[in-house]
């Protein structure tokens, strides 16, 4: 998959690296695509953080779609406590939706 963007921001944020590509045309307009990384090691409460500051520094647009990807190293499947802190965030607080199971 090949995209041009016109943001390319990639930052470690409490240990968690984030890739931001905003595109303006294609393939979808006006949408924020980013790829996360957390460590097996890294603690849910720091990709918390960590998703907090990018929602308040570069996320900020609220009419602007946001796809999140990546390797967040918890079993969405699974129901434990890291599941739950991640889908309390994401789903609840921040009205995301899974797409894919």
């Amino acid at each position: 998959m090949y995209i041009k963007s016109e943001l390319n921001h990639t930052e470690i944020w409490y240990d968690v690296e984030i890739t931001v590509n905003t595109v303006l045309s294609h393939p979808v307009p006006n949408t924020h695509i980013v790829g996360i990384y957390r460590s097996k090691t890294g603690r849910i409460s720091q990709l918390i953080k960590a998703l907090t500051h990018l929602h308040k520094s570069v996320l900020t647009a609220p009419t602007t779609a946001i796809i999140l990807f990546g390797d967040l190293n918890i079993n969405l499947m699974q129901e434990t406590t890291e599941q739950k802190a991640l889908r309390a965030f994401l789903i609840t607080d921040r009205e995301y939706t899974q797409l894919i199971n």
